[in-house]
């Protein structure tokens, strides 16, 4: 998985464990279990997913470089005591067909090299008890036919890990669709009843709705210093129920935001944003319809600076 997926797995494991350590607080609403039941077994198939998407296949060539000087070796011994049984014979024309030198064999790719030595096989082993006044014996064959066998499997295999994958991460996809379905056109849905009941519980959900982002760099949208006692038009932003604003206060003094309808006045549900933490909140979460997002710093002898990042 790439970073925005592995982050957004978090995500959803925030979620679940949102929902398993307020069971009791959510139990009024008896549809957040059965949700919370679904988001887990997608969740679980995510992982086992992930695993299969992961798989490692650098290994096999090296494995692959042994298996092929394995059989080319075996392969040369066999070719060339037949090409010398038949020329001895006074058989040009059977000769010819695995008069080959090493460096001939080392040129070809890797199926080329499969069929001519498959070809040596398949010449050699009706005369293979013949073969014997050049090194050959019984053994050999069975050598050659096991390299063979060898050989083919391990050039097979990391194409099939591969397609296997392939497979994999279309199935990977869609999980993540589903779990996106589940939250936005389900849990999203429920969990606002909780807004007038138990704001603190519904605060708490939109956090772990936050897809962490720690990871990557990026830059703030907003940035700035609020002056003492002052409040900040921050931006005029049109309404969406599903953003989220999330504002780090990088200053000694706490901060608060909101969304307003107006360019100078708190209004709706307040956020505080304690030193040196970060918050963020859905729009939904704040003051439906507003479109100021306005920051206020309440200290009335201490600048605060301060981050703010728009999550769409």
């Amino acid at each position: 998985m790439n970073n925005v997926l592995e982050n957004k797995l978090s995500m959803y494991q925030k979620v679940q464990g949102f929902l398993t350590l307020h069971a009791a607080d959510t139990s009024t609403i008896a549809s957040v279990a059965t949700i919370k039941t679904e988001l887990d077994g997608i969740v679980t198939k995510i992982v086992n997913s992930a695993g299969v998407t992961a798989l490692d296949i650098t290994g096999f060539t090296v494995q692959k470089a042994n298996k092929r000087a394995e059989l080319s070796k075996a392969t040369l011994k066999m070719s060339t005591a037949y090409v010398a049984y038949m020329r001895l014979n006074n058989k040009p024309q059977e000769a010819e067909k695995l008069d080959l030198t090493p460096s001939m064999l080392d040129a070809m790719r890797d199926a080329e090299f499969y069929v001519y030595a498959s070809q040596v096989s398949v010449l050699a082993t009706p005369v293979v008890a013949t073969l014997a006044p050049f090194g050959i014996l019984p053994a050999d064959n069975t050598a050659l036919t096991t390299k063979l066998a060898e050989f083919i499997a391990i050039i097979q295999e990391p194409r099939v890990r591969i397609g296997e994958r392939s497979a994999e991460l279309e199935n990977l996809t869609r999980l993540f669709e589903q779990a996106d379905d589940v939250l936005t056109l389900k849990l999203d849905q429920v969990m606002p009843v909780f807004m007038l009941s138990n704001l603190t519980l519904y605060d708490a959900y939109t956090n772990a709705r936050g897809i962490d982002d720690t990871g990557a760099i990026t830059a703030p949208d907003y940035e700035g210093t609020l002056l003492p006692g002052k409040i900040l038009n921050i931006a005029e932003i049109p309404y969406m129920d599903s953003r989220t604003f999330k504002v780090k206060n990088l200053g000694s003094t706490h901060l608060s935001f909101c969304l307003s309808t107006q360019s100078n006045v708190m209004e709706g549900n307040t956020a505080d944003v304690a030193p040196g933490q970060t918050t963020q909140h859905q729009s939904s979460s704040l003051n439906v319809g507003a479109n100021h997002l306005l920051l206020q710093n309440a200290d009335a002898t201490q600048s605060c600076d301060y981050e703010i990042r728009v999550i769409e």
